[in-house]
């Protein structure tokens, strides 16, 4: 890749994130530049008054000097959402006759006009025309969603199921931005997942979003992983796939507290025994590892080995171990 890049799509479809991998594969330094937040003066350089001799002087910015001096990887934030002078300061980063270092490569990222919701002008024709344009939209996202352990995991599952709740539609971002109230988008789905609780998904997505992700989880035979913590619930779900997704809930939120009590590891570890004892153990083993290496206090627990099976603690060894 040498000619300039834009990654245009919907807010919060993950063209930041893209952009940050692109930098991680090219093996260059990201140079992160939110247009919005930032002058022209601060992301390319420009005129400013010299006080002492009353004239004005060239300043060259941080910015452009790193770009120019050694091998970078420019991310150009929001392009629409910049006002005019800083979007043609960005600009001068996609010139061809840019004096830049000739390993640096400069991506922009910016939302497209059925989505700009009033912030920031379209692209024109001759800016367009400065970039490779990569259409970027929620399916990417959703799909490294569902790479992910734990409820982001699921919620990926969910969306990809539901492709349609990914994303809000235009004129449901345009209602959200006049009364202030939140929409569903891959990154609003993540912040939530993170959090896991009813009210984080209402507050990340919406109510009718978050509603119909609550209907989903109870269709899929889903215990609450809350309440198995709790140990008001040890039900362990019969669809294998549904027992994977309670795994890696719990696992997640277990390894969210930095110290959980022996009571609480007693309890996910006698889940998993449960799991093992559905015949669940092969799909589970993956999650149980991940809560090994990343809980030490998991393998000191006193429940290891006495109150549960040992017989159960062995077959999950041998499966743990080619996990």
């Amino acid at each position: 890749m040498t000619a300039p890049l834009l990654l245009i799509g919907p807010p919060g479809c993950g063209k930041t994130a893209q952009a940050l991998t692109i930098a991680k594969r090219l093996g260059l330094f990201p140079l992160y530049l939110s247009l919005a937040d930032h002058d022209e003066c601060e992301i390319a350089g420009g005129s400013i008054p010299d006080l002492a001799t009353g004239t004005l002087r060239y300043l060259v910015s941080d910015s452009w000097k790193q770009a120019s001096s050694a091998p970078t990887c420019v991310i150009l934030d929001e392009l629409t959402a910049a006002t005019r002078q800083s979007r043609i300061a960005a600009l001068r980063y996609a010139d061809p006759s840019a004096p830049l270092h000739r390993e640096t490569r400069v991506i922009a990222t910016a939302n497209p006009p059925e989505y700009a919701a009033g912030a920031g002008d379209p692209l024109t024709a001759p800016e367009l025309g400065r970039f490779r344009i990569r259409p970027t939209g929620p399916k990417e996202a959703v799909q490294w969603l569902t790479g992910q352990p734990g409820e982001t995991g699921l919620v990926g599952r969910y969306l990809r199921a539901n492709p349609q709740a990914a994303m809000a539609r235009p004129e449901e971002l345009t209602h959200a931005v006049e009364t202030q109230l939140p929409y569903p988008s891959p990154r609003s789905w993540h912040r939530a997942s993170m959090e896991g609780d009813a009210e984080a998904y209402m507050e990340c997505v919406g109510a009718a979003a978050a509603s119909s992700w609550a209907q989903w989880q109870k269709a899929q035979d889903l215990p609450e992983p809350l309440e198995i913590l709790a140990g008001t619930i040890t039900t362990v779900p019969t669809r294998p796939d549904s027992a994977l997704a309670t795994a890696c809930a719990i696992t997640s939120l277990l390894l969210q507290d930095r110290s959980p009590s022996e009571e609480v590891i007693g309890r996910v570890l006698a889940w998993y025994s449960n799991a093992a004892k559905a015949s669940h153990a092969g799909i589970c083993a993956i999650e149980l590892k991940r809560l090994l290496l990343g809980c030490p206090n998991v393998t000191a627990h006193p429940a290891m080995g006495v109150d549960i099976d040992q017989g159960i603690l062995n077959q999950y060894a041998m499966l743990v171990s080619h996990a």
